[in-house]
Protein backbone atom coordinates (compact mmCIF):
# COMPACT_ATOMS: atom_id res chain seq x y z
CA UNK A 1 0.00 0.00 0.00
CA UNK A 2 1.20 3.70 -0.67
CA UNK A 3 -0.10 6.92 -0.52
CA UNK A 4 1.54 8.08 -3.69
CA UNK A 5 -0.30 9.21 -6.56
CA UNK A 6 2.20 7.46 -9.08
CA UNK A 7 3.48 4.16 -8.53
CA UNK A 8 6.85 2.72 -10.74
CA UNK A 9 6.69 -1.00 -11.45
CA UNK A 10 9.99 -2.67 -12.00
CA UNK A 11 10.82 -5.92 -14.58
CA UNK A 12 8.41 -5.92 -16.85
CA UNK A 13 8.78 -7.01 -20.39
CA UNK A 14 9.54 -4.21 -23.06
CA UNK A 15 6.71 -3.14 -25.40
CA UNK A 16 4.51 -5.87 -23.63
CA UNK A 17 0.78 -4.47 -22.97
CA UNK A 18 0.08 -4.72 -19.36
CA UNK A 19 -3.49 -4.18 -17.37
CA UNK A 20 -4.10 -2.77 -14.24
CA UNK A 21 -7.06 -1.71 -11.63
CA UNK A 22 -6.67 0.07 -8.57
CA UNK A 23 -8.21 0.33 -5.01
CA UNK A 24 -8.11 2.96 -3.04
CA UNK A 25 -7.69 1.88 0.73
CA UNK A 26 -8.73 4.50 3.88
CA UNK A 27 -10.27 4.55 7.31
CA UNK A 28 -13.42 3.72 5.71
CA UNK A 29 -12.38 0.33 3.25
CA UNK A 30 -11.53 -0.43 0.37
CA UNK A 31 -12.95 1.11 -2.72
CA UNK A 32 -14.40 -0.69 -5.92
CA UNK A 33 -11.91 -1.09 -8.59
CA UNK A 34 -11.34 1.11 -10.92
CA UNK A 35 -11.93 0.81 -14.30
CA UNK A 36 -9.19 -1.41 -16.32
CA UNK A 37 -5.60 0.94 -16.64
CA UNK A 38 -3.57 -0.39 -20.12
CA UNK A 39 -0.31 0.59 -20.52
CA UNK A 40 2.93 -0.69 -23.12
CA UNK A 41 6.22 -0.98 -21.15
CA UNK A 42 8.78 0.99 -22.66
Amino acid sequence: MTSKRQHTIENLEPYRMYWFRVIAVNAAGESLPSDILMARAA
